[in-house]
């Protein structure tokens, strides 16, 4: 059953002790808000309510997938997107200019060399996205201090909402998805949605 929480301005679906919200939702002053798009193109990694290292931009580590690097969440992901007229990953994109794959209709996402591209936004996710992001998170949770972070989170009386500029919710959907959303799903479950 869905636990929506109502304000003054909107209603907000409860996903658990973490909740992914847009930039710009209203809430009261006493919720606790992190913001998860700070800094983009950084290896930082911010602070308490600055959570700059869950970034898809951050650049703390590289990224493999079947034969490319990319250096960030957001480079590989926007990288292995295949637009008319390419027939490989955009090196590019790959080597840190991602904005430059935003907002573009692929007709896939690269599968290696030899292979038919990935047609499904939700196996492109599963195969490239997830395993990139559990990969940034992996090598940040070896920081005791995000480690802290996340657990004086955990233990705010209230709900904790982490805010994304995109909203989507969900692997298989056709928009934009939010890393706020696969990341409080994370630390709800235990579990990397899939």
């Amino acid at each position: 059953m869905k636990q929506i929480r109502s304000n003054a301005w909107n209603d907000i679906e409860i996903m658990g002790k973490f909740t992914a919200i847009g930039m710009r939702q209203k809430l009261e002053e006493d919720a606790l808000t992190i913001n998860t798009c700070g800094q983009n193109d950084t290896s930082e990694k911010g602070n308490f309510t600055s959570w700059v290292w869950s970034n898809p931009t951050n650049r703390i580590i590289n990224h493999n997938y079947e034969d490319i690097t990319a250096i960030s969440v957001e480079c590989l992901w926007q990288g292995t997107k295949i637009l008319t007229g390419m027939n490989k990953p955009n090196e590019e994109i790959l080597k840190g200019n991602w904005r430059k794959g935003k907002a573009k209709r692929p007709i896939g996402a690269w599968a290696g060399p030899g292979n038919p591209l990935i047609t499904s936004p939700g196996e492109a996710r599963r195969k490239i996205y997830i395993p990139a992001y559990k990969h940034l998170f992996e090598h940040w949770i070896q920081d005791p201090e995000i480690v802290e972070w996340i657990e004086k989170a955990r233990n705010h009386k209230n709900e904790v909402y982490l805010r994304d500029h995109d909203t989507g919710r969900g692997i298989d959907q056709k928009g934009p998805m939010s890393h706020a959303w696969v990341l409080s799903t994370f630390l709800n479950t235990g579990k990397w949605p899939n």
